[in-house]
C-alpha cells in the first residue's frame, strides 16, 4: 500500500486535518498523541510487512462488570500496595534520577545500553538513581522491589477502573467517549481504503483505556518516590507516553533518551500539527546524538507555547564503548550487512555469489528476524564466505572492530558504523532518505547494482566527519550539567 514512509507520514496529517475537531476530549485531555502514534505504527508495521491481524471479532471490546471476587481481590491488591510502599520508604529509594526502560532490552550480560551508561555519570555528580524495568515477565518480579511495587500499583488502578466503570456513570460516558473516538479513526481510515481499519479501531480504543490507567499508576508512583528527573527513552511506547504526562502534570521533567535512528518519516519524530493543543503527552527534554537531530526535535515538537528542550549530548553507550575498545585498524575483505527483517536485493546476493574477495558478515535484526531462513539458506550455499556465527553473538561494537564495510536499507547501525570509523554503504530508497545529505558529500554511498556496490567497495573517497553522532565524553558531562542546572 505505501511505497515509502513519506506517504503514510501524509496519511496522518491528513487524518489530523479531517478530525481533530471531530474527536472529543477523553478524561478532560486531547489524547491525539496516543491515537496519532497508534496509527503510524500500524502503518509502520504494514509497510514493512510485519502487520499479523489479530482483531477480535466484536466491534466493541466487552467490559466485564465487577464481581464480588474483583472486591476481595482489590482488598488483598490494597494490602499488597500498602506494603510494597512500606518496603520502598523504609529503602528510601527516592532519588534525583528515576531511570525507566524495559526489560527485555536487557543483554545477556545484564545491562541496559539506554539507561545503564548513565550511571557512571550520575555517581560522578553525586546524583543517586532508581531503576524501574517496564515488561518485567512475573518470575524477574520480586518483593520489595520497585518492579513489585509498580505491578502492585497497576493491579490496583486496573480494578478501580472496573470498579467505576460498574458504578459510575461518568466512567461509563468516558468508555464510550474512547470508543466513538475509535470509530472517528477508523471509519475515516476505511473511506480511504486502508485496510484492516477494525484492527486499528480496537488498538485506538484499548490504547486510550491503557493510557488512562497507566496515567494514573504513574501518578501515584511518581508522588511515592519523588524523583527530581526522570530518565527515558521510547517516548511513543504507550506507557511511556503516560509517565511523560504524569510528569508534566507533577512538574517533574522527564528526559527521552534518543535509542535509535529519528528522522522526520518516522511515525513518532515527524512534524506534529498544534502540538500546543496535546503538548503534556510529550518528555520536556529530548537527548540527541547529532546536531541534525536536535534541529529535528525543535523544527517538528515546537509550537507557539510547546518547546521542549534537545539536548545534543550523544550516545553515551557508543561514546564509552570507543573509549574502550576501539580499534583504528580494520580487516580490509570483512563486510557486515545489517538485515532489518526484510532480505537483501538480488543484485547484493548476487553479489556475493560470484565474489571472492570478502567474508560477509550477516546479522539478523533482534526483533525483526523474519529473513533466518533466507539467511541460512545463502550460508548453506556458501559455507566459507557467509559468516553468521560471530555476526549475531558479538556486540555491534566488536564487529565494527573487524570490518570494514556496513551495508544497510535504512538502518540506524549506520551512525553508529561511521562514529566508529566504518564505511557505510546503503541500497534502499528509504535509506537514501533518512542518509540524503551524507549520500549526496560522497560520506555514504547509495548502491542500486553491483557495478554501484563494486565500485562502492573500492571507493576510497569516504569520510566520517559530517553530522557524525557526538561520542565525546566531555560533551555528556557538559550536558548532563545542563540539564541539572535547569
Amino acid at each position: 500500500m505505501f511505497i515509502k514512509r513519506k506517504d503514510y507520514i501524509e496519511i496522518l496529517d491528513k487524518m489530523f486535518q479531517a478530525n481533530h475537531e471531530k474527536l472529543q476530549p477523553f478524561f478532560g485531555k486531547n489524547f491525539w498523541p496516543v491515537i496519532h502514534i497508534q496509527t503510524g505504527y500500524f502503518f509502520h508495521l504494514l509497510f514493512n510487512k510485519k502487520f499479523e491481524n489479530s482483531s477480535p471479532n466484536e466491534s466493541q471490546i466487552n467490559h466485564s462488570s465487577f464481581t464480588i471476587n474483583d472486591l476481595f481481590e482489590l482488598l488483598k491488591v490494597c494490602v499488597r500496595v500498602f506494603i510494597a510502599k512500606k518496603k520502598v520508604d523504609k529503602k528510601n529509594v527516592s532519588s534525583d534520577c528515576l531511570l525507566v526502560g524495559f526489560y527485555e532490552h536487557i543483554t545477556p550480560s545484564g545491562e541496559n545500553i539506554y539507561l545503564d551508561p548513565l550511571v557512571p555519570f550520575l555517581s560522578e555528580r553525586g546524583k543517586s538513581f532508581t531503576k524501574l524495568y517496564l515488561r518485567s515477565p512475573s518470575s524477574s518480579v520480586t518483593k520489595p522491589s520497585l518492579e513489585y511495587l509498580y505491578k502492585c500499583l497497576d493491579d490496583l488502578y486496573f480494578l478501580l477502573f472496573k470498579l467505576k466503570y460498574t458504578y459510575n456513570r461518568y466512567f461509563r460516558e468516558q468508555n464510550n467517549i474512547a470508543y466513538k473516538n475509535s470509530i472517528i479513526i477508523s471509519s475515516w481510515l476505511k473511506d480511504k481504503c486502508v485496510p484492516y481499519e477494525t484492527f486499528v479501531e480496537h488498538r485506538i480504543y484499548k490504547s486510550l483505556l491503557q493510557s488512562e490507567v497507566k496515567l494514573r499508576v504513574f501518578k501515584a508512583l511518581l508522588t511515592i518516590l519523588k524523583p527530581k528527573k526522570v530518565w527515558t527513552y521510547c517516548y511513543y511506547d504507550n506507557t511511556v507516553l503516560s509517565l511523560s504526562k504524569a510528569g508534566k502534570d507533577l512538574g517533574i521533567p522527564v528526559i527521552e533518551y534518543q535509542h535509535s535512528l529519528q528522522d522526520d518519516n518516522h511515525f513518532a519524530y515527524c512534524k506534529w500539527q498544534n502540538i500546543d493543543e496535546y503538548n503534556s503527552f510529550f518528555p520536556s527534554h529530548f537527548w540527541v546524538w547529532r546536531a541534525s537531530d536536535k534541529k529535528r526535535i525543535e523544527r517538528n515538537f515546537s509550537e507557539s507555547i510547546f518547546r521542549p528542550t534537545a539536548i545534543l549530548g550523544g550516545n553515551i553507550y557508543l561514546g564509552l564503548k570507543k573509549r574502550a575498545h576501539y580499534i583504528a585498524q580494520k580487516k580490509e575483505n570483512n563486510v557486515l550487512i545489517c538485515l532489518q527483517g526484510q532480505w537483501i536485493p538480488s543484485f547484493l546476493e548476487n553479489f556475493i555469489k560470484d565474489d571472492e574477495n570478502f567474508i560477509w558478515h550477516i546479522r539478523l535484526h533482534p526483533r525483526y528476524p523474519e529473513d533466518k531462513v533466507s539467511l541460512l539458506k545463502l550460508k548453506e550455499r556458501y559455507p566459507i564466505k557467509i559468516e553468521i556465527e560471530k555476526a549475531n553473538s558479538l556486540s555491534l561494537y566488536e564487529l565494527f572492530n573487524i570490518v570494514k564495510f556496513n551495508i544497510t536499507a535504512f538502518s540506524g547501525t549506520a551512525l553508529e558504523a561511521q562514529a566508529w570509523g566504518v564505511k557505510n554503504i546503503i541500497f534502499s530508497e528509504e535509506g537514501y532518505s533518512s542518509f540524503r545529505q551524507q549520500i549526496i558529500r560522497k560520506e555514504f554511498a547509495f548502491v542500486t547494482t553491483e557495478e554501484d556496490l563494486q565500485n562502492a567497495l573500492s571507493s576510497e573517497s569516504f569520510s566520517f566527519e559530517f553530522d557524525k553522532i557526538e561520542t565525546d565524553l566531555n560533551v555528556v558531562s557538559n550536558a548532563l550539567q545542563v540539564i541539572y542546572d535547569a
